[in-house]
């Protein structure tokens, strides 16, 4: 709801928010350079000066910095940490499943038999529910 992105034409509002998707994508940390303008899809570049009047793009010598970038979406250096603690994640679930003496569908740290146990504990508690019916 910025001011600013209200205040905008529609073709400008398509250029604005697929420039931020395209630099999250790219993690350009919100610089749009002159060169890769014509690469962000479906917008005309022709709108960037609109995007500079009100306020929602600096201009650079190589192009333009998108205000406000580092406030409202995640850095190239966040997106690359979340990239590595997820790829750590992954690794330690993968070795985890591939532990030596863990049957399926035991979890990991769960020791042999305590899931068989409680499913022939459920088991027997329905008998002798059952039982006490019947």
């Amino acid at each position: 709801m910025d001011r600013r992105v209200l205040l905008t034409s529609p073709e400008a509002w398509r250029l604005y928010t697929f420039a931020l998707m395209y630099a999250v994508t790219n993690r350009s940390d919100g610089m749009i350079l002159r060169d890769d303008l014509p690469l962000v899809p479906t917008v005309d570049p022709g709108c960037a000066d609109e995007l500079v009047k009100v306020g929602l793009w600096e201009p650079r010598r190589d192009g333009w910095q998108i205000t406000d970038y580092m406030i409202t979406q995640s850095s190239r250096d966040e997106l690359d940490q979340l990239e590595r603690i997820r790829a750590v994640d992954r690794e330690k679930k993968r070795r985890q499943r591939l532990s030596p003496g863990q049957s399926p569908g035991q979890s990991p740290g769960q020791s042999p038999g305590t899931a068989q146990a409680g499913r022939q504990g459920r088991q027997a508690g329905r008998h002798q529910s059952e039982a006490r019916q019947g």
